[in-house]
């Protein structure tokens, strides 16, 4: 019997930090993990749009400077990015009370990040150790 042997290749490893990841906390920042802001093309300052019917955010990166763009300031030790936008909350009438963790990160056609608010969720389930309120076994 004659064998047909197919190599196996391994694939991407889609660990914590190789995929996209965004969170936008109470006080109105944007957290970008370096592939998201990679997505960007690696901008020093994006736009902020928001879909008010879609209840979706969106991250343009900004071409040259603008008086409506914000920076994108390094923050953490794997290079990702914050964007301070603290009047979010009040300009597009959205209630945060915990930080909220954005799912399904995608960039359309016209290369805008989207962050969709219909789907985020909170970033932390208080199973963590030292999270007040978790039951420690």
């Amino acid at each position: 019997m004659k064998r047909t042997w197919q190599q196996c290749i391994p694939g991407a490893k889609l660990g914590r930090w190789c995929v996209p990841q965004a969170t936008l906390n109470r006080r109105g920042e944007i957290m970008l993990s370096r592939v998201a802001w990679e997505l960007l093309g690696c901008s020093s300052h994006a736009v902020l749009l928001f879909d008010r019917a879609c209840q979706t955010l969106g991250i343009q990166p900004a071409r040259g400077l603008s008086k409506n763009a914000f920076p994108l300031i390094p923050r953490g030790r794997h290079g990702g990015r914050i964007l301070a936008a603290p009047g979010i909350r009040y300009e597009c009438l959205i209630t945060i009370k915990k930080t909220i963790r954005f799912r399904d990160i995608t960039l359309d056609q016209e290369g805008i990040l989207l962050l969709n608010l219909a789907t985020a969720t909170k970033a932390y389930n208080s199973k963590r150790l030292g999270v007040k309120g978790s039951k420690s076994k």
